[in-house]
């Protein structure tokens, strides 16, 4: 570890370098928690490197320890990535169609043995070691699709059972709490927050005592990273699309009473004056029926009335909305009008 780290064995011999790595990929075969411990040196060689050695004598081993398919161990996936993106001359498509069956580390054929690999440790490594945060990096950096191919293959894996809660939906919570911690980019987190997610943040699942407590823990902070997240979102629309999923997409208006957290007042802090005239459009059209409410009792979402106890909560965050700063400019907008008026009970 002090050879890599301090960057001594880059500059040692050829020889030296092959047999230090060839030993180290070695030695972690020999336990199930070895591949963790040996990971960070690895990595940080393999960051280090010159192409020159490494294509010569470096990827030729390496190269042995690809197994054939997608399903690799979460170091070599780890490996993968760096090498992928630091000598993509050396580890060609062709060779990576030969190993993973897909011309990249992260496709949409790759991300269930990806996640699989994940699954494959237990939450406290997962959330503290440092291949996973720079595995999560990667995939927030590739395209947007690889990243919802991933959220998706979490669904499949972890939260097809809807009945009760376990260790598989608070891995899920950590997993999304993982990819909010990382995200650069605000308006990427839209598209992950599914009904199935909204679903377990609003507790909609029966949990059992001994998960009460940690389940709790891992809803709160995922909302809390949602919002400072928000917070730096470089548009009001990301924001506004964020709040518009958290009250319409989950089957459920009082998403803030189910799931304890204000989340939805705070982002509306967020917002611009064109935002907050938007979002007050959306909710004046649920206070006079203008729109339906999305129910999720089959396969598939159908549309029904808004219930006067939904239209009456609607009010109380419209009167919320009419605090802001932002509204007072708009005071001769027809949006402001007492809401009461405006066929609430129709």
């Amino acid at each position: 570890g002090t050879l890599v780290r301090s960057g001594t064995l880059t500059t040692a011999e050829v020889d030296d370098q092959v047999t230090a790595v060839s030993q180290l990929l070695q030695d972690v075969k020999k336990k199930s928690y070895l591949p963790l411990a040996g990971d960070p040196f690895l990595i940080d060689y393999l960051k280090q490197v010159k192409e020159f050695t490494f294509k010569k004598a470096v990827w030729p081993i390496l190269q042995k320890e690809v197994r054939p398919g997608p399903e690799q161990t979460l170091m070599m996936y780890h490996m993968l990535l760096v090498c992928e993106e630091r000598f993509p001359s050396v580890v060609s498509t062709k060779f990576l169609k030969q190993t993973l069956n897909s011309s990249q580390v992260l496709s949409a054929t790759t991300i269930p043995g990806l996640l699989l690999a994940v699954k494959g440790y237990r939450l406290k490594i997962i959330v503290n070691h440092s291949a996973f945060a720079d595995i999560f990096k990667f995939l927030i950096k590739a395209p947007e699709d690889i990243l919802q191919s991933f959220w998706q293959q979490v669904e499949i894996q972890l939260l097809a059972d809807v009945t009760e809660v376990s260790n598989k939906h608070i891995m899920a919570l950590e997993l999304f709490n993982l990819l909010v911690l990382h995200l650069e980019n605000a308006s990427q987190v839209v598209g992950l927050l599914t009904p199935k997610l909204l679903s377990l943040l609003m507790k909609k699942l029966k949990v059992p005592a001994r998960f009460n407590a940690i389940f709790s823990q891992s809803c709160r902070e995922t909302l809390q990273n949602l919002y400072k997240l928000c917070t730096n979102a470089k548009s009001s629309k990301t924001v506004l699309s964020v709040i518009k999923k958290l009250l319409f997409k989950s089957g459920n208006i009082f998403f803030e009473q189910s799931s304890g957290v204000k989340v939805i007042q705070q982002l509306m802090g967020q917002l611009t004056d064109k935002g907050v005239m938007k979002l007050a459009v959306v909710l004046r059209d649920v206070i006079t029926g203008s729109s339906s409410a999305l129910e999720y009792k089959g396969p598939e979402p159908s549309n029904r009335q808004w219930h006067n106890k939904e239209k009456l909560y609607t009010v109380h965050l419209f009167c919320r909305l009419l605090t802001l700063s932002s509204i007072h400019v708009k005071q001769e907008s027809e949006l402001v009008q007492d809401p009461l008026s405006v066929g609430m009970y129709r």
